[in-house]
């Protein structure tokens, strides 16, 4: 504790400031063959800290589960020591933890890559995987923006793929309640998209964009205008497998003359061909079935189908 009158020169130099759990690690590893066995991250399961004493000391009984303290990859050197913490045994110094096969490497960084860490973007992925457990989706997708501003990323879109589940797994949820349509659920594409966008946001406000990464997929901006229609949403939001289900019973019990009208219309939706059909025929006669295996196969197909009548 400092006081306004206290002496900075002697507060900086008062006995015990400068032992710290993590400098303590250095001591405890000179004296303890048993602590030269452990990484920093696994030592708190054998040893105790004893704060007032400044000292790690044996566990007696129970072991304990520890953990480093969550660093952000745009943290630079201290998110690197802390990777290395993870592997490093019996260092008794900085220049041991940047040590590898007898070299001394410059940086924390320069000593992951030596040990093969930094290979395929595995940090970033690590990052992204660690965050998961605590973080939430608006936090996951800041972090992956993080790390294509300020991190050297050799494939962002490998990353993307790698991780785009995890980016995405609150978008259905979010949208659900920003559109006020609890039932909706997305497809996979239209996941990554609305994801995409708010990623395109979050790079815009610093003066980038996705266009900025060579391969990154880009966020359809049609999306955008689709939420604000509430019948396109309705009808993109069919059960995909239902549909084929049922698509499946109707088509297989069409008779011969209904399966020529049902091609011709597959035909020309499929060939983009604008055109008119005029079915006619007493009731009973399966009209409504026909138009039934013809919406069924379209809306499998994800794509938007009205039935509509005149009156």
């Amino acid at each position: 504790m400092l006081r306004d009158s206290d002496n900075i020169a002697d507060a900086v130099n008062r006995p015990g400031i400068k032992e710290t759990m993590f400098t303590e690690w250095f001591e405890l590893n000179k004296a303890d063959a048993r602590a030269r066995e452990l990484t920093y991250a696994e030592l708190p399961g054998k040893y105790v800290w004893h704060a007032n004493e400044k000292r790690w000391a044996r566990r007696s009984c129970r072991t304990c589960v520890g953990r480093i303290v969550y660093c952000n990859p745009a943290a630079g050197p201290r998110y690197y020591l802390r990777m290395l913490l993870g592997i490093v045994k019996g260092a008794t110094s900085f220049n041991d933890i940047k040590t590898f096969e007898g070299k001394v490497y410059p940086t924390f960084k320069e000593a992951c890559y030596a040990r093969g860490l930094l290979s395929d973007d595995n940090e970033w992925t690590e990052a992204i995987s660690e965050a998961q457990v605590w973080a939430t989706g608006n936090q996951l997708r800041t972090l992956f923006v993080t790390v294509l501003l300020f991190c050297e990323v050799s494939s962002p879109l490998k990353l993307w793929e790698q991780n785009w589940e995890a980016l995405c797994d609150d978008i259905e949820h979010k949208k659900r309640r920003e559109l006020r349509f609890p039932k909706w659920e997305l497809k996979e594409h239209q996941k990554k998209n609305y994801c995409l966008l708010e990623m395109e946001e979050l790079l815009q406000r610093n003066g980038r964009s996705l266009n900025d990464f060579e391969g990154f997929p880009k966020p359809d901006p049609t999306l955008l205008g689709n939420d604000e229609n509430r019948l396109i949403r309705e009808e993109l939001s069919y059960n995909i497998a239902l549909e084929k289900v049922m698509h499946e019973n109707l088509y297989s019990n069409l008779n011969a003359e209904q399966g020529l009208i049902y091609k011709d219309v597959i035909k020309s939706v499929q060939q983009e061909q604008c055109k008119f059909f005029f079915v006619y025929g007493p009731g009973g006669t399966g009209k409504t079935f026909l138009y039934r295996a013809i919406l069924s196969r379209l809306r499998s197909e994800e794509m938007i189908a009205l039935a509509v009548a005149s009156s």
